[in-house]
């Protein structure tokens, strides 16, 4: 329920910088939150588990346009997205 308020919640992503080139290369443009994670989960998977992370820093975009700026780090270990989200609300 409460992943479904926030996933309504936000309009998009717009990815700041990263230092995966995957998500570097959407730098700048609004994604939704699946495509995001669906690029993550990608990044993930091609990487050994033994890899470290990729930082990235990002803003969501809100709906009613307010921006929340925040760090994701992707990696195995890491939760996803709207996971991190939810610890914050």
């Amino acid at each position: 329920m409460k992943d479904q308020i926030i996933k309504s919640a936000i309009k998009g992503i717009k990815i700041e910088w990263s230092e995966d080139c995957e998500l570097d290369n959407q730098a700048n443009q609004l994604i939704s939150l699946e495509d995001y994670q669906n690029i993550a989960d990608a990044i993930v998977k091609s990487h050994p588990e033994s890899y470290g992370y990729d930082k990235t820093e990002l803003k969501l975009i809100m709906n009613d346009g307010s921006m929340i700026e925040m760090r994701h780090d992707i990696c195995a270990n890491e939760q996803k997205l709207i996971d991190v989200i939810s610890c914050y609300l």
